[in-house]
């Protein structure tokens, strides 16, 4: 069975989402036969490449919040990971930029066979480790890490060989009325939008299994936030 998911790796409830997948499949009997595809979904693909601004200042941007007002929301969504075993989870002392060089990472290391592994150690890193997912030298290290081929890799960043998958992806999304993420669709026909919970993604992976075959999509009720162009919702 197929479940795909639109993510970006800066959005804080992609990789709550992400975690709690985890653990969804933990609980899935018929998890050795899921197929897991992520797919980019670029926020702030509209900045420049080059430039990043501290967490709280987006925030405020986006929200018009005054300064206590965004700690306040940051902490929320950290004390909302704590509690999933996220910890820490990096919010206040992160920054923001345009991912579409991440997103070509994970395009390159997905053609190898490592996608799931570099959208793993990604979130990590910017989440856990505060590590930058900016720039081509942090993540071709990052790459490294996941065994992959860094002079390849370099040269697939500095040439942007991936940008038009990248793209496709994000295409894809909006052709389908995506206008958030995460966003999770179990074998072409449930849809669940947001980070929900591990029982409602459990019940995803169930619905998928038992529908594999059958058309059309259908939206499952969802109460998990997350994040679109405008900012992140705050439960």
């Amino acid at each position: 069975m197929l479940v795909e998911v639109w993510s970006d790796v800066t959005c804080p409830w992609c990789g709550i989402g992400h975690h709690r997948l985890q653990q969804a499949l933990e609980k899935f009997e018929h998890a050795a036969a899921v197929e897991v595809v992520f797919r980019s979904f670029v926020l702030n693909k509209h900045a420049p490449g080059n430039t990043t601004w501290p967490m709280r200042e987006h925030l405020m941007g986006k929200y018009g919040l005054a300064g206590e007002a965004a700690d306040a929301n940051m902490a929320k969504i950290e004390q909302i990971a704590a509690g999933d075993g996220l910890a820490p989870y990096c919010l206040h002392d992160n920054v923001v930029g345009n991912t579409l060089l991440a997103h070509e990472l994970l395009a390159y290391a997905k053609e190898q066979g490592r996608g799931p592994e570099a959208w793993a150690r990604l979130f990590r890193a910017y989440f856990s480790d505060c590590i930058s997912v900016f720039d081509v030298d942090s993540l071709v290290e990052l790459g490294a890490e996941i065994g992959l081929d860094t002079r390849e890799l370099r040269a697939a960043l500095e040439d942007r060989r991936y940008r038009r998958a990248v793209e496709q992806d994000d295409h894809i999304a909006r052709a389908r009325g995506i206008e958030g993420v995460p966003f999770f669709m179990f074998a072409g026909r449930f849809a669940l939008p947001g980070a929900d919970t591990v029982e409602t993604l459990l019940r995803g992976l169930e619905l998928g299994w038992e529908h594999a075959n059958q058309a059309p999509t259908e939206v499952l009720a969802s109460t998990g936030a997350r994040c679109d162009e405008t900012g992140c919702e705050i439960p």
